[in-house]
């Protein structure tokens, strides 16, 4: 008897770490989403209430290490070819949480990013960001799997899925980068 699997859902988690003397500047980068918020900016694009609390960066050298890291280890590790989608930030004082949502554009699933990425840009030395990513295993629909995000961890999963930051348990606010990407 043969096995052929026709589908899996891959999930990379991990710290991020840079090699020597490329060390990635978090406060430069929560700067940029507390700016970014700041500015307005971070009104919706498409008219989705939960896009309100989005703070889209631009282009900062920090960003940009971080996106070719992800970009090249995905590369290198794993065979996976993309680029930089979308770039944003989303700021939660105690007790805020995100609203359950994924990033893919329902009626054009070509132009959708493959890959989303939340990286704890500012979480606090004792603190955890608590992460819900829905999926379906074959007949087994709604599942769940609970993660925890850590400043200068990253979470890397399909866009397809469903996720959600739960509340903020802590006294600190909480900074957390979101990244989508596409296939090139």
């Amino acid at each position: 008897m043969d096995k052929k699997v026709l589908s899996e859902i891959a999930l990379y988690h991990g710290s991020l770490d840079m090699p020597e003397n490329f060390d990635i500047d978090r406060k430069k980068i929560a700067s940029d989403i507390l700016d970014a918020g700041a500015k307005k900016d971070s009104e919706a694009k498409d008219g989705f209430y939960y896009k309100a609390k989005d703070c889209p960066i631009g282009f900062s050298r920090q960003s940009d290490m971080l996106h070719t890291y992800i970009i090249e280890k995905l590369k290198a590790y794993y065979e996976e070819m993309v680029a930089l989608d979308e770039c944003y930030g989303n700021v939660f004082q105690p007790q805020e949480q995100s609203y359950l949502r994924n990033h893919t554009r329902p009626m054009s699933m070509q132009d959708s990013p493959k890959f989303t990425m939340l990286y704890g840009v500012s979480i606090g030395p004792d603190a955890k960001s608590r992460i819900v990513i829905e999926f379906d295993d074959n007949h087994l629909k709604n599942q769940t799997c609970m993660l925890t995000l850590e400043e200068n961890d990253y979470v890397l999963f399909p866009s397809t899925l469903k996720y959600m930051i739960l509340p903020n348990q802590s006294f600190r606010t909480h900074i957390i980068l979101t990244s989508t990407y596409k296939v090139v």
